[in-house]
């Protein structure tokens, strides 16, 4: 045979092999598809039904017929299962169906991985259609649930009975997310202006989470800086504060020229060699002074 033969025949081959490694493939897919929605099945065991979930997530939209397979799924009473159906379907689909589907789970009391659950929700559901559920989700038996709700509530902001909610967890001494409640009514802004009654008397609790939450909570709404001010001064005059000590640097950068009272107690931290927290106590006095001299 001839080099020009050979040449004009070469690219062929190749061509069709391509094809070939294509249509295989698109069948390893479907086999591969077919295969876990099988594995999904109540029979399976738990182990199987779980890695079937997870291999579906894996595969993307392109799982999208394993949808009512994996709602099934999500209603199972086995942890791994629940908890693999509910990581698997905000990566397959985004639909009403799916989002509705996840808000019936986080509101059953029954749902064996809640958390799991909120976290699916919030990357798909649009907010204002999530914000029941998480309203909801403040008086939620699991702990973490209930704080994972508060914080979420922060970021969708201002929607109407979300400010009302988080207030009523923040007074409510058995609320397990009141700190949470806080920082989000702060994070909230100007319009959470209705807190700031809550807030105050929040600053005065003995669970100085809350307390340092909503101190830094009321000058994110009003940009008035008593108290919030003065109990971060008290927190870094205390050796042994530790970790709050960050709260308190963070928080007088944020109010800039209002913390001019801060700047002598900041430098007395600063002049300890131990102190572990220079760079950002150096960052605050630069950001205080910065912003005194404009």
């Amino acid at each position: 045979m001839s080099k020009k033969s050979l040449a004009l025949i070469i690219p062929v081959v190749a061509v069709v092999l391509l094809g070939a490694i294509f249509i295989n493939s698109q069948r390893e897919e479907t086999t591969q598809l077919e295969r876990s929605i099988q594995h999904l099945a109540p029979y399976e065991f738990r182990s199987t039904r779980s890695y079937a979930a997870e291999v579906l997530g894996q595969m993307g939209p392109a799982a999208q017929p394993a949808v009512p397979a994996l709602l099934e799924a999500l209603r199972d009473k086995e942890g791994m299962v629940c908890r693999a159906a509910a990581k698997a379907l905000p990566k397959i689909s985004s639909s009403p169906e799916v989002v509705s589907a996840l808000i019936d789970c986080l509101e059953d009391s029954d749902c064996v991985a809640p958390t799991t659950v909120l976290e699916s929700l919030l990357l798909i559901a649009p907010l204002e259609q999530a914000r029941p559920a998480l309203i909801g989700a403040l008086e939620h038996e699991n702990e973490q649930v209930c704080k994972a709700a508060a914080e979420a509530l922060g970021e969708i902001g201002p929607l109407p009975g979300v400010v009302p909610a988080l207030v009523e967890c923040l007074q409510d001494s058995q609320c397990p997310a009141r700190q949470e409640a806080a920082h989000s009514l702060g994070q909230i802004g100007a319009p959470a202006q209705e807190a700031v009654p809550a807030l105050q008397a929040a600053t005065e609790e003995e669970d100085q989470l809350v307390s340092l939450a909503a101190a830094k909570a009321l000058w994110q709404i009003t940009q008035q800086p008593e108290p919030a001010l003065t109990m971060a001064i008290e927190v870094l005059k205390d050796e042994g504060c530790g970790s709050f000590r960050d709260w308190a640097v963070e928080l007088v950068a944020d109010m800039g020229a209002a913390a001019q009272e801060a700047v002598p107690v900041l430098r007395e931290v600063l002049s300890d060699e131990e102190c572990p927290s220079r760079e950002a106590i150096e960052e605050a006095l630069q950001k205080i002074e910065s912003a005194a001299h404009k």
